[in-house]
């Protein structure tokens, strides 16, 4: 029998850890890798044996990794006597791993032996850093100044530069070397887009800036490592960091979500925004290997996502709304969808896998219609927040969602990821008891207050047909006897898991020949052995 396989979840397995889980990342072997934020002991290896971390302060960052089959390996925390936090990791093909937040007073970024301490300019400063498989230290950079420093997202091209964006205001010095780089921020939060090189040198620096406050939130790369940009902003930005200027205003008295290109050398190529009579943010964006766009946010009330002439109105059916849309690499708009309902939705991360299958996860309030596109396909939560994941192909058709929530607890999904054997990652914080079984079963944990988890799903929905050939008649799996042939009958199977498989048949029924021979013979004849002395 030939299979073959759509990317339809199925759970693997589910992980609980203590602290609360903000970004992802998998390498070439399936490795995940975690960072977040935890207070308080917290527990990171999901097996039942303790490996324990303790915060010196309030909110401290850490960073873990579970094998390919949810098995823990290491964890360490960074942080020192008050709130510290990581915010993204990204892994390169080498296998290192790469981390960036924000830290206050002095931190130690050595989990070895050895102390590697930094101590905040002013209340708060950013930071990269660069760890190997293992955990290692390779190097940590800072970027400081007076006044407050957020280093949201992290990147690496396959050269192994170090592409990192966030918020600043004050002065900051961006070069992290013996030289010196300052942007000042005036009159509100600004954002930068740094890149270091593979050793963690200074490349360059841009700054987006204006009169109010702009949040640069996710960076990806294309195949040209162009670098693209997103977040929200308020009022009128210039988005054009070098000497020309590209503003773009919000609408009046809300946030826009803006998108924006910068080419490797970090010059400025071109910015878009999403808005209407609401606020609009952009919280994430995945690259296709083609070079196309997804974006993933929410928007209440109006917002049209057409950045160009044209309109694409979309309206907020609840407090606010999610959306996922997809546009080429020069910012025009393909298509976008919706993913509205009687309350609120909100995605959070997104991903793509090799074949373009596009994974969007967040959480929902009330019932959400997955596909207001279509055939409608809603989901209603448990109680307040559930996470949803939902996959769509390449053209924004719905392939399907998943819902995990407990009876009265918040649960979010925040981040998403792919492997590169095509199994899905979800991670993000859940409150009591969640089955995290998308279908038949039961994966049941239990969280004490806020505890981060992390699923692995895999294909689950395949389709395939069975060729047969038979004499006359052929019983199938269905029951039924068929005497002739026939490619239309299909069948339904059913697995542990609760996983559908969709059987063709291709029946081929062949009738017997029959065949005669006259012969005339004297007295008798032998035939096979047989002697005949009359007619027969």
């Amino acid at each position: 029998m030939q299979m073959s396989y759509a990317q339809i979840a199925s759970l693997k397995w589910a992980k609980q850890q203590d602290g609360n889980v903000r970004a992802m990342a998998t390498d070439l072997s399936g490795n995940v890798f975690t960072g977040g934020v935890f207070a308080g002991t917290a527990d990171f290896d999901p097996a039942g044996s303790n490996f324990n971390l303790v915060s010196d302060g309030g909110y401290e960052g850490f960073v873990s990794k579970l094998d390919v089959d949810g098995n823990f390996q290491w964890a360490f925390k960074l942080g020192g006597t008050s709130a510290d936090y990581v915010y993204d990791v990204a892994v390169d093909n080498g296998g290192n791993l790469y981390v960036s937040g924000a830290f206050q007073n002095t931190v130690d970024f050595d989990p070895s032996v050895n102390t590697v301490s930094l101590t905040a300019v002013d209340s708060q400063d950013g930071f990269v850093a660069k760890y190997d498989a293992n955990g290692a230290l390779i190097w940590v950079r800072q970027i400081g100044g007076t006044s407050q420093q957020d280093a949201y997202s992290v990147t690496v091209d396959n050269a192994g530069n170090v592409y990192t964006t966030g918020s600043f205001y004050g002065t900051v010095d961006f070069d992290p070397g013996a030289g010196v780089e300052n942007l000042s921020a005036q009159n509100a939060f600004d954002a930068f887009v740094l890149k270091l090189d593979n050793n963690g040198d200074f490349i360059w620096v841009r700054q987006l800036k204006g009169n109010s406050e702009i949040s640069a939130v996710d960076i990806q790369l294309d195949n040209n490592d162009n670098a693209f940009v997103v977040g929200y902003f308020h009022e009128t930005i210039d988005f054009d960091p070098n000497a020309s200027n590209f503003s773009m205003t919000s609408s009046v008295g809300f946030v826009d979500a803006f998108f924006m290109k910068l080419d490797n050398l970090g010059d400025f190529v071109w910015a878009k925004q999403i808005g209407g009579s609401g606020n609009a943010n952009t919280l994430s964006i995945s690259i296709s290997a083609l070079g196309d766009l997804y974006l993933a946010g929410e928007f209440k009330s109006t917002a049209d996502f057409d950045p160009n002439a044209g309109t694409t109105n979309l309206n907020s059916l609840g407090n606010n709304d999610a959306y996922l849309a997809k546009y080429d690499n020069d910012g025009n708009l393909v298509w976008v969808n919706q993913l509205g309902g009687t309350d609120r939705s909100a995605a959070r991360d997104i991903a793509l896998s090799a074949n373009d299958q596009v994974y969007v996860t967040g959480y929902f309030k009330g019932t959400v219609d997955f596909n207001m596109g279509g055939t409608p396909n809603s989901v209603t939560s448990n109680g307040q927040n559930d996470v949803f994941i939902a996959q769509y192909d390449d053209n924004g058709v719905f392939v399907d969602v998943n819902g995990f929530g407990s009876s009265t607890g918040s649960d979010i999904g925040f981040t998403v990821d792919v492997d590169v054997n095509g199994f899905v990652y979800v991670g993000g914080d859940f409150q009591e008891t969640v089955d995290f079984d998308p279908r038949v079963g039961v994966n049941n944990l239990t969280a004490t207050g806020t505890d981060g988890f992390v699923i692995k799903l895999g294909d689950c929905s395949n389709t395939g047909t069975d060729t047969q050939t038979a004499c006359e008649s052929f019983t199938w799996m269905d029951g039924v006897t068929y005497t002739s042939s026939n490619s239309t009958a299909t069948y339904t199977l059913l697995n542990a898991e609760g996983c559908d498989s969709l059987v063709t048949l291709n029946l081929t029924i062949n009738q017997p020949v029959n065949h005669s021979e006259s012969v005339e013979a004297c007295e008798s004849i032998v035939i096979n052995g047989t002697t005949y002395t009359s007619s027969q």
